[in-house]
């Protein structure tokens, strides 16, 4: 299974339609122009695919729920913008960033433009759903960003402070990452009308699946093939940063390793002996092994969710989906 199969692309191909085929840039092309680079950078597109499926799942028409999907990766792309920018990264899927390109001021204006922009497609509703449904997706959409934030917040917090635990750890994953996969699923089962009952289990899906994936690449940052990873082998470590290995490893060691790995963290700059000093502290804690484990529980709940549903071919879509993230090795 590859993001290149049948059904997948089936998804894509719908929102990139969407996304891709716009009218020519209008000015101001300095605002304009950072949006269409960055949203055409591409990616899986797996959190408007899901809002897609989530629709199916519930029983309803996927395509009603496609300017829900389109909604959603807008305001994933200018999360993205936004994050280049406090992060300082030079480039993104190879490619130099907006920020990088356009300078600061334009980039933050690409990005609350496109923010406004997200929020058009969900008016587009208007005379599709109830005024209560209506108010319910608006919510949804407003209280996923604002936990998009907070996370983003808990991130810069734990950066400052050089150290967090595995609570504090999860709490800003939750908010990075998992909050805008439960606003996908949760707005694209309310654009065809889900009820509560699926609304609950939508949650619950977007919640474990975040969690697994955030975690999960937290491993393959020092487990991973270098080719397939497409960049260093610990880079996390390289810089310094809190992951959900770190804050594992430095409750379960005693008091001096956990001070020389904070030692180690803190340093002006880290190099590659650095690297294998704490990956060989986490493998003889068994970090590796007890983090693999969380991500096959928190997989296996995300597939729990879907029981709740009844059996179809937009089920048997987020198996495979899951399946997929379950199994990349990048």
């Amino acid at each position: 299974m590859s993001m290149s199969s049948t059904r997948f692309s089936f998804y894509l191909e719908q929102i990139d339609e969407v996304l891709l085929n716009k009218p020519e840039i209008q000015d101001p092309i300095s605002l304009f122009e950072p949006q269409h680079y960055t949203v055409a950078l591409g990616g899986k597109r797996i959190r408007p695919m899901m809002t897609l499926m989530a629709a199916g799942l519930c029983g309803g028409d996927p395509k009603r729920a496609l300017d829900v999907a389109v909604c959603i990766e807008m305001t994933h792309t200018f999360t993205l913008i936004h994050d280049d920018i406090m992060d300082a990264a030079d480039s993104r899927r190879g490619k130099p960033t907006a920020f990088k390109k356009w300078g600061t001021p334009k980039a933050i204006l690409a990005g609350d433009s496109l923010f406004v922009c997200a929020m058009t497609y969900i008016n587009r509703y208007s005379n599709l759903l109830s005024v209560n449904a209506l108010s319910d997706m608006y919510k949804v959409y407003f209280n996923g960003v604002q936990e998009v934030c907070i996370g983003q917040a808990y991130d810069l917090e734990m950066a400052e402070k050089g150290r967090a635990s595995t609570e504090e750890y999860m709490r800003m994953i939750d908010g990075k990452t998992s909050a805008l996969l439960r606003t996908a699923l949760v707005m694209g089962g309310i654009s065809v009308g889900a009820s509560e009952n699926h609304v609950s289990h939508l949650n619950e899906l977007g919640t474990s699946l975040g969690l697994a994936f955030q975690i999960q690449d937290d491993l393959l940052d020092v487990n991973a093939d270098f080719e397939k990873l497409g960049k260093t082998i610990g880079g996390d470590i390289l810089e310094g940063k809190m992951t959900f290995l770190i804050t594992s490893l430095l409750e379960r060691v005693d008091k001096s390793t956990a001070q020389y790995v904070h030692q180690i963290l803190s340093k002006p700059t880290r190099n590659h002996s650095d690297v294998s000093e704490i990956v060989d502290l986490l493998d003889k804690q068994n970090i590796l092994s007890y983090t693999h484990e969380m991500i096959e529980g928190l997989y296996n709940r995300s597939v729990s969710a879907l029981q709740a549903f009844d059996d179809s071919q937009y089920k048997q879509d987020l198996h495979d989906l899951i399946r997929f993230l379950r199994n990349r090795e990048y």
